[in-house]
């Protein structure tokens, strides 16, 4: 009977691959391992992570994002974006901005309708107080 020798995971030297379906594939498969991390990082410490990834082949602009990290990475950037050369990334960015500020409006506008609901279950909750109090 014959023992497979089995080398497990080896160490893999930092060299600029030749062959382009190998550079692809350590790609794809290393940018899932920081997605992944990242993903775990902000699940288990409420971290707040942006990673963006330039890609030269042909998947352009990838990102990570935190949900609430979106302001952060505007303020950060700030996305003025040269509006004479929209290429297909710039609008990618520019729909994910826009999606990210409609979003953020909505959440705002329907925070505002509960405060002034509260604001008027306080003022209601004084007036019953002060006739309380006076009899």
């Amino acid at each position: 009977m014959t023992t497979r020798i089995n080398k497990g995971r080896q160490r893999v030297d930092m060299v600029k691959m030749k062959n382009a379906r190998n550079l692809q594939v350590t790609f794809s498969t290393r940018l899932a391992g920081l997605f992944k991390k990242s993903n775990e990082l902000c699940m288990l410490f409420n971290a707040e992570i942006f990673i963006v990834v330039f890609s030269q082949g042909d998947k352009g602009v990838l990102c990570f994002d935190h949900p609430s990290v979106n302001p952060l990475a505007e303020g950060f950037f700030e996305w003025n974006l040269p509006q004479p050369h929209i290429n297909v990334h710039n609008q990618h960015i520019v729909a994910r901005k826009e999606g990210g500020t409609r979003d953020l409006s909505t959440k705002l506008m329907s925070l505002e309708a509960i405060l002034e609901k509260e604001k008027n279950r306080g003022q209601i909750l004084i007036e019953i107080r002060k006739r309380a109090n006076s009899l």
